[in-house]
């Protein structure tokens, strides 16, 4: 019998290195083919932490923080989150750019007035 494997067995503790080049909707391709698997676990995990916020609660808390970092950076963040969900679609992950915006911004919703006491994974490049 051979098994076929779809997804790269990476040992327990390692992050896979991820390269993208382009603009944001193009790298968010990019990282959505390249990490789709690993995007979508972290979602499920990101949905259950936010289960106590209703869906319209959610989407206003999500729209007020991305303002907020529009006003910091020029980075399209909300294109790389589009291109994120096309590139997760392309390889069979239904992940939507809320869900992206929600893994990204998870402890400043949870702690929302005080934006300023927790951290992100955003990066300069």
């Amino acid at each position: 019998m051979t098994i076929q494997q779809t997804t790269p067995i990476i040992p327990a503790g390692t992050m896979p290195t991820i390269f993208l080049s382009g603009e944001p909707f193009d790298m968010g391709i990019q990282y959505g083919q390249q990490a789709g698997h690993y995007i979508e676990i972290v979602s499920d995990n990101v949905k259950v932490m936010l289960a106590e916020f209703n869906k319209t609660e959610l989407s206003q808390m999500l729209n007020k923080y991305l303002q907020h970092v529009k006003q910091l950076t020029e980075f399209d963040f909300l294109q790389m989150f589009e291109g994120i969900s096309q590139g997760a679609k392309d390889k069979g992950i239904d992940l939507t750019p809320e869900d992206i915006a929600q893994i990204n911004f998870w402890e400043q919703i949870r702690q929302t007035p005080k934006q300023s006491s927790a951290c992100t994974n955003m990066a300069a490049w």
